[in-house]
C-alpha cells in the first residue's frame, strides 16, 4: 500500500538539499506527498528498512550507504549491478529494488557540459562516486580514462569492474599534467595540483564557491561545475522513478529544482 512517504537515508543528512528538491518537484507536478531526511549510520541499514521501511513508498541514499543498498535489495537495475552500487530504493511489498540515478546524472553532465572534452579524462577517488561518474562515462564511449586514489585496493576493485576500460593508474599527489577533463568525486581535494593546460572541471561537492578542487586548479581560466548539477539531475530522475512520471517531464522538474536552490530575497 502507498503511503506517499519518501526519505534521503545517510550520515550526516542534516545538510542535504534534497527534501527541497524533490518537495518542489511534487509542489509543482501536483501530487501528493512529503518528503524528509533520515539520519542512519553505517552498517544500519537494513535494520532500518526491517523496522521502518514499510512506513515509506522508497528512499533516495546517500552516503555512505550506497553499497549497502545494493545488497539489501532483492533486485537491482543494470545500472547499479554494474558498479554495485545504489542511491535509490523503491519498496515492492516488504522488499526494496535498488537502481542507480547517480550515473544518469553525470551522463547529463558530460553531454550538456564537456560533450567535446571527453577524451583523456582523469577521475579523482575511488569510491561509490568515483564507480558512477566512471560507468557514465564508458557509456558516453570513453575507452580509457586516468584514475588518481588514496585507495590502492579500491582503484583495483573498479579496474575489475571495467576490465574493458583502459585505466591509467595514478598515486595521489603532486601534479596532474595532462588531461582532457577532471572529475573530482572525493570529498575534498588535497596535496594536487592541476597543469595551467587542464581547463575543464566537475566538483561532486557543492558546499562554496571556494571548493577544494577550484584551490588546486592552475589554469588562468577554466570551466568548473560544481555537484548541485549532479544533484538536481539524479534528483530528477528519482522523482520520474519513485513517482511513476512520464520522462518527458524531466527537463520541466530540473528547471524547478534549479529555482529552488536559488534563495529568495
Amino acid at each position: 500500500m502507498s503511503t506517499n512517504r519518501f526519505a534521503v537515508l545517510g550520515s550526516p543528512v542534516d545538510h542535504s538539499k534534497s527534501p527541497l528538491l524533490h518537495n518542489a518537484a511534487y509542489e509543482y507536478l501536483g501530487i501528493s506527498g512529503t518528503y524528509t531526511a533520515i539520519e542512519v549510520q553505517k552498517g544500519e541499514l537494513e535494520k532500518f528498512l526491517h523496522q521502518q521501511g514499510h512506513n515509506f513508498d522508497a528512499f533516495s541514499i546517500t552516503m555512505p550507504l550506497k553499497e549497502e543498498a545494493f545488497r539489501v535489495a532483492f533486485e537491482q537495475d543494470h545500472i547499479a549491478s554494474s558498479i554495485e552500487v545504489a542511491n535509490t530504493l523503491i519498496r515492492e511489498g516488504e522488499r526494496w529494488r535498488a537502481s542507480n540515478t547517480d550515473v544518469l546524472g553525470f551522463v547529463e553532465i558530460f553531454k550538456r557540459h564537456f560533450a567535446s572534452d571527453l577524451d583523456a579524462p582523469v577521475v579523482l577517488g575511488s569510491g561509490s562516486t568515483s564507480r558512477s561518474a566512471i560507468l557514465a562515462l564508458s557509456t558516453l564511449g570513453v575507452h580509457g580514462i586516468t584514475l588518481m586514489a588514496r585507495n590502492q585496493r579500491a582503484a583495483e576493485e573498479i579496474q575489475q569492474l571495467f576490465p574493458a576500460l583502459n585505466i591509467t593508474f595514478l598515486n595521489w599527489g603532486g601534479e596532474i599534467s595532462e588531461g582532457s577533463l577532471v572529475v573530482s568525486a572525493v570529498p575534498e581535494v588535497t596535496n594536487l595540483r592541476c597543469a595551467a593546460a587542464i581547463t575543464h572541471f566537475l566538483d561532486v561537492t557543492y558546499k562554496d564557491s571556494s571548493t577544494s578542487l577550484k584551490k588546486a586548479i592552475g589554469a588562468p581560466s577554466y570551466r568548473l561545475i560544481d555537484g548541485l548539477h549532479l544533484l538536481v539531475y539524479q534528483a530528477a530522475y528519482q522523482v520520474l522513478a519513485m513517482r511513476s512520471i512520464d520522462g518527458d517531464r524531466f527537463e520541466e522538474i530540473c528547471d524547478v529544482m534549479f529555482k529552488a536552490l536559488v534563495p529568495s530575497n
